[in-house]
């Protein structure tokens, strides 16, 4: 009886702590999900209008419209007005809650492969950089299909200088994704998908790697709050900095002609050779000033409220 009591008494130990891990599993979803949440409102309010700058700079070409980032703010502002700052807006808004919440729930769910056992070490100890690129390339790779989407309504809306736009005359965002899904299919919506993929597979690998080591770097240095900011600002500099260039050639092919026999760039290659042909290196780092700018108040406030998001789980 007493062999039968150990064995009841082991049985329980067990489960208990496979409801535990259950729980523990569980949370740390939802506290991914509700602080990827929080991250993606906060960077959409902070970030968009500097972004509409960026896509506006990138997209236009030889015969230039401004001459700048301030030229082309106050150029919005006094023909279309404050509110063209926010053009496409309402799609990554839309999108914030789902993209941003997947982003960081696949940044979770990759960690926890990568690092496995080591995960809650994550919490005192930067894991090895390798590891961090794996985390990182897998989180920009699987949440590029999810991206493409989003991104693509707000460049189109961005660029849409007025109401009839020679490229679908888009009234709003939903309005964008129903003529584009209803004349050219899922496939239309994921127009560059692989500029998309290559930027965010690389991208990330230095965005959440330069984020991880210096706040690991700063932890014991600043308090929490400033370490989170300092990391998230070098985090989103790391990001633009290394694919820049990829992304305006992702901003062109997706503001490119929606029918594919209509484009001016056949593929990413095509749109490479034809950016470099017609305005050297220089072409492929219009309106990096301003993104940079725009990358460093917005990811410091997005990882700040993605990691008190979590902390409000304990997490």
């Amino acid at each position: 009886s007493t062999q039968s009591t150990g064995r009841q008494n082991y049985v329980v130990v067990e489960e208990t702590k496979l409801m535990q891990e259950r729980t523990n599993s569980f949370k740390a979803i939802f506290s991914d999900v509700l602080g990827g949440t929080f991250r993606g409102i906060t960077i959409v309010i902070v970030g968009h209008p500097l972004d509409t700058i960026k896509v506006r700079l990138q997209t236009q070409r030889q015969s230039s419209i401004y001459r700048g980032a301030i030229h082309c703010f106050r150029t919005m502002v006094k023909n279309e007005g404050f509110s063209a700052l926010y053009k496409g807006a309402a799609s990554p808004m839309y999108g914030a809650v789902v993209f941003s919440s997947v982003y960081c729930f696949a940044y979770g769910q990759a960690k926890q492969l990568v690092l496995g056992r080591n995960l809650r070490d994550l919490k005192q100890n930067a894991p090895p950089i390798h590891k961090l690129a794996i985390v990182g390339s897998l989180t920009g790779f699987c949440t590029s299909f999810v991206n493409c989407p989003i991104d693509l309504i707000k460049s189109k809306l961005q660029v849409q200088r007025n109401a009839q736009s020679s490229q679908g005359n888009y009234k709003s965002s939903v309005d964008c994704f129903i003529k584009i899904f209803r004349q050219f299919g899922v496939l239309g919506l994921y127009q560059g998908i692989t500029p998309t993929l290559v930027r965010n597979t690389i991208g990330d690998m230095f965005y959440f790697g330069a984020y991880e080591i210096t706040k690991h770097g700063m932890a014991n240095h600043l308090p929490d709050v400033v370490s989170i900011l300092l990391a998230g600002s070098l985090g989103g500099v790391a990001f633009w900095t290394f694919i820049y260039p990829i992304d305006v050639v992702k901003s062109l092919m997706q503001t490119d002609h929606p029918r594919s026999c209509d484009r001016k760039y056949k593929s990413m290659l095509d749109c490479i050779r034809k950016v470099y042909s017609s305005e050297g290196f220089r072409g492929f780092w219009k309106g990096y000033g301003v993104c940079v700018l725009r990358s460093v108040p917005t990811n410091a406030f997005a990882f700040l409220a993605y990691e008190y998001a979590k902390d409000v789980l304990r997490v």
